[in-house]
């Protein structure tokens, strides 16, 4: 057993770790699986440990590498799983060097991967390819397989982050791994954390944790009625920060715990030591109203301000298990720019704070419980989010791709269009592969395929017939479709078979929405 231990340490290679996980993958007990993944995780020392759940989990950071890019480093065509395609190319193919001298450790392809992502510009898909060539020729078809998996994203090893947290506690003992996990926030920092005994359950500086967030609610009374009385607050249209502060050093992070503080540059007068405050980032325009997000994201020049609408951290004291009512209090202390709210049980009043959101050029509500604490990392029911909804609209399909991953074997991602009336065309609007069941997906396929008028790699163009309804969060100016227009968050809600194409709604009807859902936003910036 020492010897298996010190044969881990000084070399960890990528084969004994692709072996463990297609023994996972094979195994349909979720128990047993636990138990395999635990075992071979406690062998492991620091180093292992840290790169090995990176890699299982996914989490080795944005490479900037397409599909397409490994497609082209092993000759292969669209609509297959890449993993498999990967794997089925290299099988038979015999490797130039011995194994002793050339198997990949773990290590060594973590250092590859630190590589890849500095490859940046003029020549950097070339010379992307050629590392990747270079690589696959020391690896065995099943090695290749697990780490074209890892470049694209699709894991798909039966190993879900809730099971990897179980095996984690499993290999290291017992301890409360998940509400951790929620504020860590990094997986491979968590497994560090149980191997060393210390849990972290309490926010740290600098180091961002998951934000809480919310459930959709139809309505103000729909909230009262669930929540009785709750606290209102603006909902607005701006990027969502978590600022840390201690002494003169302040960083922000977005929701995707990415350090964004030197993008938004705001005044944060925070009257503390040292805190973790969460707020909205919103751009001004030049009468004082809100300006689209979609302005706010692409002027660097604009106004911008930040409210903060919760408190987690304070001087020292964790705040997240404290009712929502008494972190707000404490917000209250720390700074003067802060979300409107109300307090009420009474859908009038709530309906007219409503009103008056929207009105000022916000998207609606959130509605809390009183007596809730911070759920860092989960969407429940404690926070509700109250926004009027868009008109859907029917669209007609007038392209598709194959899909990625699970979906590779259907027409899955498609390109929604409304009829232009002047120019007597149907013109692109968005794109979206969300709304379908799997069968819907192979009905889709099935019927766009049957009246495919071309193919231009991935993308198959059909004629117009299939109509779909289609809801949205926002109608978006856009320079990438001819329409100009551009639906933000669209998925299909129904397949519209009772309907042709001359029933779909029309880019002057687009060209309404767009601006009567901007009517109360600034229109000077």
């Amino acid at each position: 057993m020492l010897k298996f231990c010190a044969y881990y340490v000084v070399l960890m290679l990528l084969g004994e770790l692709v072996n463990i996980l297609n023994k996972v993958r094979k195994t349909h007990s979720r128990d047993e699986k636990v138990v395999i993944v635990a075992d071979f995780l406690r062998n492991l020392d620091e180093d292992d440990l840290r790169d090995v759940i990176k890699l299982i989990s996914g989490n080795i950071g944005k490479l900037n590498i397409s599909w397409g890019t490994i497609a082209k480093a092993v000759g292969l065509s669209h609509g297959e799983d890449i993993g498999e395609m990967v794997e089925r190319s290299l099988s038979g193919k015999k490797r130039q060097q011995s194994l002793v001298e050339e198997a990949v450790t773990v290590k060594e392809l973590m250092n590859l991967f630190a590589y890849l992502r500095t490859l940046k510009g003029k020549g950097s898909a070339e010379r992307k390819i050629a590392l990747i060539q270079s690589l696959f020729r020391r690896l065995s078809p099943e090695e290749a397989n697990f780490v074209a998996r890892c470049i694209t994203g699709e894991m798909r090893m039966g190993l879900s982050t809730g099971l990897l947290i179980e095996a984690i506690a499993r290999a290291f003992g017992k301890g409360d791994l998940r509400k951790a996990y929620t504020v860590v926030g990094d997986i491979s920092e968590l497994a560090l954390m149980a191997k060393r005994g210390i849990l972290q359950v309490s926010p740290r500086l600098f180091f961002p944790i998951s934000p809480m967030l919310a459930e959709s609610c139809y309505s103000v009374d729909d909230a009262i009625k669930e929540m009785g009385i709750a606290a209102f607050e603006y909902k607005l249209d701006g990027v969502r920060v978590q600022v840390h502060k201690d002494g003169g050093r302040i960083k922000m992070f977005s929701r995707r715990l990415t350090d964004i503080t030197d993008r938004f540059r705001v005044e944060l007068d925070l009257k503390c030591e040292s805190c973790i405050a969460e707020g909205e980032i919103i751009g001004l325009g030049l009468d004082g109203r809100p300006v689209p997000f979609q302005v706010l994201m692409r002027k660097a020049d604009i106004k911008k301000e930040i409210l903060f609408f919760d408190i987690i951290y304070l001087d020292g004291r964790n705040l997240l298990d404290i009712p929502y009512q008494e972190r707000r209090k404490m917000l209250e202390e720390v700074s003067d720019k802060l979300v409107p709210r109300i307090i009420t049980d009474d859908p009038r009043k709530a309906e007219e704070f409503l009103k008056e959101a929207v009105e000022e050029g916000h998207e609606g509500l959130m509605a809390k419980k009183l007596n809730s604490p911070y759920q860092a990392g989960i969407r429940g029911r404690y926070w509700l989010k109250i926004k009027p909804g868009l008109e859907k609209l029917d669209l007609v399909i007038v392209g598709a791709d194959w899909g990625y991953g699970r979906r590779n074997r259907w027409l899955s991602d498609y390109y929604l269009a409304a009829y232009n009336e002047e120019k007597g065309d149907f013109e692109i609007v968005g794109k979206t592969f969300k709304g379908l069941t799997d069968e819907e997906f192979e009905r889709m396929t099935s019927w766009l395929s049957s009246i495919a008028v071309k193919e231009e790699g991935k993308t198959v163009w059909v004629k117009p017939e299939v109509v779909v309804e289609v809801a949205y969060d926002e109608i978006q100016r856009s320079p990438k479709y001819k329409s100009g227009f551009a639906l933000r968050f669209a998925r299909i809600t129904a397949i519209r078979e009772d309907k042709s194409p001359r029933d779909a709604d029309t880019i002057s009807k687009i060209r309404r929405i767009y601006e009567a859902q901007f009517s109360r936003k600034s229109a000077k910036w």
